[in-house]
């Protein structure tokens, strides 16, 4: 058979195409081995008469029937017979073989026509039925996080350019299970695993995104808002939360048995802070860390004042100077006071006359500290002596 004479003899031309749609039918089938040699033989004449009024009214339109007719038919038996994560992996070998197909048998144009077949009648068509199959589907996957299972069903539905559907019972399961966890009346009673579970949740979603939303190395911006709605609602679910986040940071702060290594509380911190970010009652927050700090500096029950620094300097990168104003104020009163107790230890140093005890003194800016009322109190002579004794120096001392 040469060209030419394809061109002449329509019966030529039907007994090419016939054997061509046969072998290609044949290889889906498994029946035989790819014989691409034959096929782009064949395909190759028809373009070299013409493509416009050979190859494809006469080949390609018949191929592309033909095709349409038998995914349709495959996919409605596997469909049925198999889970979505394997019926998904069908998906992705069929595409594979037949741009596979076109790259060696067929012409280039050829290629996003029979792709367009294949994504109508394999996944367009089943697009639903794949997120809400039962046990496989979107659900069963984000029960039972299988982190892979979901990427394959996203990377296939992102071929439709619409993962809405998926996006949608992305965010109502995390939004489900979430409120949930928070709401337990259980979680009031132990707030510090309250704050670690919610620290959790975050870590997970954090890396689903990472691992089955990030087609291009970064987060799909649809999944990311998404995910982040949920988690901004989840955390403003329990009103206590603020509450608590403050005393799981205190929890760390603190000094105890379970001491933690400086290198250690900048990780602990960005996760704080990635919760603290959707708090929207951010000044219930500082209200009870301002609390919470007060009792470690006046107690002296800071672990460490370089990581007590360091999360207000996160703070304060984030959201400013006026969140963290006073609980720097409370730092400086402290260090003035460390600095003013010196002097006098120095004045008494080189005086004839001492105090009957020793104190320490504390001098703190109202307007800095958690200070409600004030009550007076009766000091034994002695403190009262040595109590007098400050007052009088400091007095000297600023004027």
């Amino acid at each position: 058979i040469n060209a030419e004479y394809m061109g002449k003899d329509p019966r030529v031309l039907s007994r090419v195409r016939s054997i061509t749609l046969d072998i290609i039918r044949q290889e889906r089938n498994g029946e035989t081995a790819p014989q691409r040699l034959l096929l782009k033989s064949l395909t190759q004449m028809m373009t070299e008469v013409s493509k416009r009024d050979v190859y494809e009214p006469c080949l390609e339109e018949a191929f592309l029937a033909d095709s349409t007719d038998y995914y349709r038919k495959e996919a409605a038996v596997y469909f049925a017979d198999s889970t979505a994560p394997d019926y998904i992996h069908k998906v992705f070998k069929r595409l594979e073989e037949e741009r596979d197909r076109v790259e060696r048998c067929l012409d280039e144009s050829t290629k996003p026509k029979i792709v367009g077949v294949i994504m109508a009648e394999m996944v367009v068509h089943y697009k639903m039925a794949l997120i809400e199959k039962e046990n496989t589907g979107c659900l069963s996957m984000l029960r039972d996080w299988r982190v892979d299972d979901l990427r394959l069903l996203y990377e296939c539905l992102r071929l439709t350019d619409d993962i809405e559907p998926m996006v949608v019972v992305l965010r109502e399961h995390l939004l489900e299970d979430g409120v949930r966890f928070v709401t337990d009346p259980e979680g009031n009673a132990q707030p510090l695993a309250l704050v670690e579970g919610l620290l959790h949740r975050w870590d997970k979603y954090t890396d689903l995104l990472g691992r089955a939303f990030a087609p291009q190395g970064a987060p799909d911006k649809a999944v990311e808002a998404a995910v982040h709605r949920a988690f901004g609602a989840i955390v403003n679910k329990n009103p206590r939360l603020p509450e608590f986040l403050s005393l799981f940071v205190d929890s760390k702060l603190r000094k105890g048995r379970a001491q933690i290594a400086d290198a250690e509380f900048d990780a602990i911190f960005d996760r704080v802070l990635a919760v603290f970010r959707f708090l929207k009652e951010k000044d219930v927050f500082e209200k009870y860390y301002k609390n919470h700090l007060a009792k470690r500096l006046l107690g002296q029950k800071s672990s460490s004042e370089e990581a007590e620094r360091a999360f207000i300097t996160k703070l304060r990168t984030e959201y400013g100077y006026q969140l963290t104003s006073k609980l720097e104020g409370m730092f400086q009163d402290m260090r003035l006071s460390q600095d003013k107790m010196e002097s006098y230890r120095e004045h008494l140093a080189n005086v004839d006359r001492r105090p009957p005890v020793e104190i320490i003194v504390q001098v703190l800016t109202t307007i800095y500290w958690p200070v409600t009322k004030t009550t007076d109190l009766v000091l034994p002579p002695d403190v009262e002596a040595a109590a007098e004794g400050f007052r009088q120096f400091y007095q000297r001392t600023h004027g």
